[in-house]
């Protein structure tokens, strides 16, 4: 069997696994919470309405957004309000991008702040696709297993790091030349580390310095990840 079917087959056992299990635990439950078993089964019905309706939504507002825009700004698309697209990004988004998104579009745009790390999870599990290192395929595997895991969110988050947002947060590029960098950014042609090396805004040492700080956060996303399972 190929192994990326292997790894559909293991992925799907795995999320029908954690979605029915709660069933058999719903005596715990109730009785923990001191409520009746219907009560209690009632969180099963809140969770897969969350699943029937959140996804198809989720589905329709990131086809919104082509992944090479959505990468080169590192903004996730969230919601439609009337005609305008909702924005997330975990830094504020200049008045240049949302200027140059929305003249790609041909539609409005608002940005909307969202906490660390919340957008990067986001882009890696919509827009990663064969880019995706095995630990983040592993994060994102976990999350999707324990959709409602705030707490667990939370714990991941706050190690999960844009390239670009620690860049700026540790000064090593301002914020004004990085968002002028932006626009002609392909990133299906280079990594943005490269494409800022050929602009002249980083030296190689930067980048590796850069590069080595993300994967040191990374492997403490995927050490707590494999603590969760």
């Amino acid at each position: 069997m190929p192994i990326p079917l292997l790894a559909l087959a293991i992925s799907a056992f795995a999320i029908g696994t954690t979605e029915f299990v709660i069933m058999g635990l719903l005596p715990d439950v109730a009785k923990d919470l001191a409520v009746s078993l219907p009560s209690a089964a009632l969180l099963v019905s809140g969770y897969a309405l969350g699943v029937a309706v959140g996804a198809p939504l989720l589905a329709v507002v990131t086809s919104k957004m082509p992944r090479k825009l959505a990468l080169r700004y590192a903004v996730l698309p969230v919601a439609i309000d009337g005609n305008t697209l909702v924005l997330a990004s975990e830094q504020q988004i200049s008045q240049v991008s949302i200027g140059a998104i929305s003249r790609q579009l041909k539609r409005p745009v608002r940005g909307r702040l969202a906490p660390q790390g919340r957008v990067t999870l986001g882009l890696r599990h919509w827009y990663g696709g064969r880019h995706q290192t095995e630990e983040t395929r592993a994060i994102i595997d976990v999350l999707r297993q324990r959709q409602g895991d705030e707490a667990l969110m939370e714990r991941l988050s706050g190690h999960v790091v844009m390239f670009g947002s620690l860049l700026q947060v540790r000064g090593m590029v301002p914020p004004s030349l990085f968002n002028q960098a932006l626009i002609d950014f392909d990133p299906e042609q280079d990594s943005l580390g490269e494409h800022l090396i050929k602009r002249g805004m980083i030296t190689q040492q930067v980048l590796e310095e850069a590069l080595q700080e993300q994967a040191s956060e990374q492997h403490e996303a995927y050490r707590i990840v494999r603590e969760a399972v």
